[in-house]
């Protein structure tokens, strides 16, 4: 669907290369949700979660 439009996606192997923490952020400051929100809905939640969303 998406190259049926004629946009060509960008392959992004995160298991490889995961995404730093500026990247991160930016992604879900497009996406307006927090972290928490990105998570299935049966994964426990990160105990001693690291860092916090920018103000």
């Amino acid at each position: 669907m998406i190259r049926a439009s004629g946009v060509e996606p960008e392959v992004i192997e995160y298991l490889k290369k995961p995404p730093d923490r500026e990247t991160q952020c930016a992604l879900l400051a497009a996406m307006n949700i927090s972290p928490r929100q990105l998570l299935r809905g049966r994964v426990r939640p990160i105990k001693n979660w690291v860092w916090q969303m920018p103000a």
